[in-house]
């Protein structure tokens, strides 16, 4: 059986892009899982595999919210991705709204 195909979205931080001063980092986009994604690869083991890390900046996103959006689902479409999934966000402000906005487009727009 063919492994899952999945996005892993976060911020900046997460990402290794920078901390607060980095917060205006536009979307982009890294092969692979990062950061805390390699845990979540590990603990998916051989049913999934975390194809490409997308990631924003905690400032970009409010400020380019549709551009982000459309900029991260496309790399989902490009990617093939299946499944999308977002975070950590421990209770954070910016990031968690952005978490939220990427897993709401994925479905409502992807059907993810």
């Amino acid at each position: 059986m063919a492994k899952i195909r999945v996005m892993h979205y976060m911020n900046q931080f997460f990402a290794g892009k920078g901390g607060e001063d980095k917060a205006n980092v536009p979307a982009g986009s890294i092969e692979g899982a990062v950061g805390p994604g390699r845990r979540l690869q590990e603990l998916l083991g051989d049913s999934a595999e975390i194809v490409v890390t997308t990631y924003c900046g905690d400032d970009y996103f409010p400020a380019h919210h549709d551009e982000v959006l459309e900029s991260i689902l496309q790399i989902a479409r490009d990617n093939e991705v299946k499944v999308v999934v977002a975070g950590p966000t421990f209770d954070a402000g910016r990031h968690g709204f952005a978490c939220a906005e990427v897993c709401h487009a994925a479905s409502s727009i992807l059907g993810l």
